[in-house]
């Protein structure tokens, strides 16, 4: 076996390597220094996704997609700050875990045929108490569609989560309605395209749970 080929090609690959991380030097985050050196490469820095996250970013993997964001996001129409993400991705604001699975219209029964969408929400505990989302400051979550429109969630549908007791850990699935205004025909409708639940932080309820959410927007915001 002929082993200069591969000395060569080990040689080429150290030079490479070196010529990578010239210049890169050490990598701070937060003003402190990571883990890993950056690499430099054909003029542009590359840093690791673990330091990342180590430094707080929110790095989530799935469904062939990375994930990162570094701060809830905010600003626009309609729109608050919050934890944001894509329908089927996890979200985590400290207490609660939620993602939205899908989207389907929906006729809200006894009502001639008003239209609505379902939006199937899984909602898990992740704190160490057992609470409901009432008890949380979780309040009753919206849907903007794709010309500004807001809808609210049917009030006595989401009563039938949001005043459940859950262990921690549990979870629950459901499809939350959000129903047109009366005498609006489907061919009305116009395409759901975001799912906010909000959090008021400043809940007495909350307090008496000795729970806290990170970060100052614990609110969900889901693209749909």
């Amino acid at each position: 076996m002929n082993i200069r080929p591969l000395i060569a090609t080990a040689a080429l690959l150290g030079a490479f390597a070196a010529s990578a991380l010239a210049g890169a030097g050490t990598l701070f985050i937060n003003g402190k220094p990571a883990a890993h050196a950056p690499i430099s490469q054909n003029g542009e820095t590359w840093v690791s996704v673990s330091d990342l996250k180590a430094a707080g970013a929110q790095v989530t993997v799935g469904d062939g997609r990375l994930s990162i964001r570094f701060r809830p996001d905010s600003g626009g129409a309609h729109q608050i700050t919050g934890v944001e993400g894509a329908k089927g991705e996890w979200l985590f604001n400290g207490i609660w875990r939620l993602r939205a699975t899908a989207v389907e219209v929906a006729e809200k029964p006894f009502s001639n045929g008003v239209p609505g969408w379902a939006v199937t929400v899984e909602i898990r505990n992740g704190s160490n108490k057992e609470v409901s989302l009432f008890n949380t400051g979780v309040g009753l979550p919206t849907l903007a569609l794709a010309d500004g429109t807001i809808l609210k969630a049917d009030e006595g549908d989401w009563q039938t989560i949001s005043f459940r007791q859950m262990l921690p850990g549990a979870a629950v699935t459901h499809a939350l309605k959000f129903w047109f205004p009366s005498g609006t025909v489907k061919s009305g409708t116009k395409p759901a395209v975001r799912l906010v639940v909000p959090v008021d932080v400043r809940s007495g309820l909350l307090r008496d749970t000795g729970l806290h959410y990170t970060g100052g927007a614990p609110a969900f915001r889901v693209t749909l």
